[in-house]
């Protein structure tokens, strides 16, 4: 028997799969999108427009890896590698912390403390760099951040976000971390 493989019957068994698992059922069909759409490297409205498209075999079982891994309670940030916070897509692993939609109030506070176009700020124990780069991304002419990554090995995740705030804030890019 062969199975179905275009795009809706694979969105529609990574939602299945979702739903019967603890971890993911609350938002089981919004999950398997975003997963698929990462996979196939599309958006989510493509997906929707191209359901008859054929998913290729290698594509699947990376998809069905992701599905696994979310229905384990592995958070989607981890699985797909990106988070957005305060407008801003940030680089994440499984070594940083996920940035919480609450830590934005954070940001909103810090903004409003200080109104000056100028001044300084630390952001101290940075993980993916949220805080460090929406700062950066709303006061351009503050003094450079400064910060530490609390863990050398994933450098990186800290480093690329901070990164974009010097640059093209949508494309991930690459920096050292000053200590």
């Amino acid at each position: 028997m062969r199975v179905n493989t275009n795009v809706a019957s694979v969105l529609a068994m990574g939602a299945e799969r979702l739903r019967a698992s603890a971890a993911a059922a609350a938002s089981a069909a919004l999950d398997a999108g975003l997963l698929l759409a990462h996979t196939l490297r599309t958006t989510r409205v493509r997906l929707m427009s191209d359901g008859a498209s054929a998913v290729e075999p290698a594509a699947l079982e990376r998809y069905r890896v992701l599905i696994e891994r979310r229905a384990r309670g592995e958070p989607l940030a981890y699985l797909t590698g990106t988070r957005e916070f305060w407008s801003l897509p940030l680089r994440v692993s499984g070594a940083v912390l996920v940035p919480r939609p609450e830590t934005e109030l954070l940001v909103e506070r810090a903004l409003a403390l200080r109104a000056a176009p100028e001044g300084r700020v630390v952001d101290l124990g940075t993980g993916s760099g949220a805080i460090a780069l929406a700062l950066a991304h709303e006061r351009p002419r503050w003094q450079r951040l400064q910060w530490r990554a609390p863990m050398p090995r994933d450098s990186d995740s800290a480093a690329s976000t901070f990164a974009r705030a010097a640059g093209s804030p949508r494309s991930p890019a690459r920096a050292s971390i000053s200590s």
